[in-house]
């Protein structure tokens, strides 16, 4: 069975200014569902797009079979598209019943197990092999299945043993790191849907945690040494509560395959104002986060034209290309950091003006004369 692309997925958003109020998204049309069924609770368990709900522990009736729309108002969704409920025939609907009714007494209390997609992938054996399988995501768990099978089950991984998502540069391989629970230890990945199946697993993930796992981008050279042998260092890093919290910011907010390379308390220019703010920068931007390390703006390297620094290097200004400003109070590690990042990225080197001193009020009132908003989201 092959990848089946729904035509009517998540629609990517337009970047724009933060923090301009959200529009809406129109909602799909909400399937007829019997009246008489049980109703939904609303937790972050079961608030599941496309859902195919499983309401007894053995295979029901088609009656009993429900696809319903996710109520997107409700939390945000990262952007994806793989096969979801609507794309599935009515003998693969019935399999995928079938199958979380064998793991029914994995899934606590009254919840129930709910399909979000599923996508052809390679894994790689004990034995240092690549092998063709189908992956089945669900609101609790990682299925790995038979193609041809769905309940032929590889292997099952439970979202909450999932601690980091290691992704290589190329973006055509994934590890998921587990728990020291998870008896058969990492799972690779391989697919040209990594992106997808990244952000799906994240948003499943969110759901049932609130909030997203932590990632970190390795080269193909180093990616293969990682499987099953991952620095504690590098663990205890990203599982730290200040990186989880910039990691939301970065996963929701970025790309894929942005690494965290510096996270600082500091001082900003907002609004005509001079006020505390958290300092988020990775391999392909630079953010701005408040003190809740609620997201403000991105700002992707590529688009910075100069820094102005002070001989003291407290504080700087970014120059965006478009003229913008942003002025800083932060260590001399960012100013490094980002100039090696320039370097990198558009192979030239930075332009740096050096100053013996930065006026802020001079910054304060450029950002009141600014007819729109200071900061906009690339």
């Amino acid at each position: 069975m092959g990848n089946v692309c729904c035509t009517d997925r998540r629609i990517k958003k337009e970047e724009k200014a933060s923090p301009t109020p959200k529009t809406p998204k129109p909602k799909t049309p909400k399937s007829n569902l019997n009246k008489s069924s049980k109703s939904i609770r609303l937790t972050p368990n079961n608030l599941l797009t496309n859902e195919i709900l499983l309401s007894h522990p053995s295979p029901p009736p088609k009656s009993l079979q429900h696809i319903v729309d996710f109520n997107e108002s409700l939390i945000e969704e990262l952007e994806y598209d793989i096969t979801e409920g609507t794309d599935l025939s009515e003998t693969e609907k019935e399999k995928i019943l079938n199958l979380f009714s064998t793991y029914s007494n994995e899934v606590p209390g009254d919840e129930k197990e709910a399909f979000e997609g599923f996508s052809q992938i390679k894994i790689l054996s004990a034995s240092n092999s690549l092998y063709d399988h189908t992956l089945l995501i669900s609101n609790f768990a990682v299925y790995v299945v038979k193609c041809d099978d769905f309940n032929y089950v590889y292997r099952r991984v439970r979202l909450e043993t999932i601690l980091i998502i290691l992704i290589r540069e190329d973006i055509k391989a994934m590890i998921l790191h587990c728990a020291n629970n998870e008896l058969d230890g990492d799972l690779w990945i391989e697919t040209s849907c990594i992106e997808d199946i990244h952000n799906c697993i994240q948003t499943m993930f969110r759901y049932f945690t609130q909030r997203y796992i932590p990632t970190h981008t390795y080269p193909e050279s180093q990616f293969k040494t990682r499987f099953n042998k991952i620095p504690p260092s590098l663990t205890y890093s990203l599982t730290s509560e200040e990186n989880l919290k910039a990691n939301d910011a970065v996963i929701q907010h970025g790309k894929i395959a942005e690494n965290i390379l510096l996270i600082k308390a500091g001082k900003t220019v907002y609004k005509g104002k001079f006020i505390d703010s958290v300092a988020v920068l990775t391999t392909k931007g630079f953010y701005y986060l408040n003190n809740d390390f609620r997201f403000v703006l991105r700002l992707e390297i590529k688009q910075i034209k100069g820094l102005i620094i002070t001989d003291k290097i407290d504080k700087f200004v970014i120059e965006k290309i478009n003229g913008e400003h942003f002025l800083w109070t932060l260590n001399s590690k960012f100013v490094t950091e980002i100039e090696k990042l320039y370097m990198n990225i558009k192979q030239e080197r930075l332009r740096i003006i050096k100053k013996d001193d930065i006026d802020i009020d001079e910054y304060i009132e450029l950002s009141l004369k600014n007819k729109r908003q200071s900061f906009t989201i690339i």
